[in-house]
């Protein structure tokens, strides 16, 4: 019985210890979405929840792994800061990928509870960067027509969100160009609203992957403002004609706790041509 615990102990040690090597990296996840509203390959970075993560001294793992995947537009979707710390960590992160890459950001609920919202906006807006806080933008990537919408998270007030809700809700759209939402928050109850008003591809972060994961049984053990056992954690989510991408984030614990088969990511996201029939 002795040395059957003693085994139980090693073992749960050493999955403890290659659990915590494991986050001590991220992964490059990619998604592939099809599209009969382009007619050249976009590819999309989408940065969320990193919390003030550090890869590298200057981020300089996560600026290489970007730089990389050479996308056409990066997206921070909410929570690159952290209610306990300055900005320092995403205020370099926008210092080396401002002048080479098109950025979007939307605030997270860390980025209100800064009590620096005002000033991150600006900080984003000195680099180039387009803040999404209730507005649509029309750009375009590689010569393509796109439509890119955001808001910023609930918390930051319920009239100023649903105001901001109703201007991106009610926002001219063609439906010929590639739509494109950015909400930080992605349970149904919110997201829902934008599937119904006909948006393509809808990011969200938040959720840090449920935490947990154990592959093929728990697809995550909680998610804030979902509770346990989320349905809506991380991955790839099809609603009617909408695909919703949730990333699983970058921070490497969550809420204080482990992350448990649920490596830190860098979202790309690859929208490609489809042949309309």
């Amino acid at each position: 019985m002795f040395r059957w615990g003693v085994l139980f102990i090693i073992v749960i040690a050493s999955l403890a210890i290659g659990n915590q090597w494991v986050n001590d990296q991220f992964i490059e996840r990619v998604y592939s979405v099809s599209t009969t509203k382009i007619s050249q390959p976009v590819r999309i970075a989408l940065l969320t929840d990193l919390h003030q993560t550090r890869y590298g001294e200057r981020s300089e793992m996560l600026v290489a792994a970007i730089e990389r995947s050479a996308p056409d537009l990066v997206v921070f979707g909410g929570d690159m800061t952290d209610l306990r710390a300055e900005p320092v960590v995403f205020c370099n992160l926008l210092d080396q990928l401002g002048e080479r890459f098109p950025l979007a950001f939307v605030a997270g609920n860390h980025e209100v509870w800064t009590e620096q919202l005002v000033e991150i906006k600006e900080m984003v807006k000195a680099h180039g960067g387009m803040v999404l806080d209730g507005v649509c933008v029309s750009l375009e990537l590689r010569e393509q027509k796109m439509t890119l919408c955001g808001l910023d998270d609930p918390v930051v007030g319920l009239q100023r969100y649903k105001t901001q809700l109703e201007k991106v809700l009610s926002s001219e759209r063609s439906p010929e160009d590639f739509s494109l939402m950015i909400s930080h928050r992605p349970e149904w109850r919110r997201i829902k609203l934008f599937v119904e008003a006909g948006f393509d591809l809808i990011l969200s972060g938040h959720t840090h992957g449920g935490q947990i994961r154990i592959p093929g049984l728990l697809n995550g053990l909680f998610a804030p403002n979902q509770g346990l056992f989320p349905k809506i954690s991380g991955g790839e989510y099809f609603h009617q004609q909408t695909v919703q991408i949730v990333s699983r984030g970058l921070t490497r614990d969550s809420f204080g706790f482990p992350r448990i088969f649920n490596q830190p990511e860098l979202v790309i996201i690859d929208l490609k041509p489809q042949e309309n029939f």
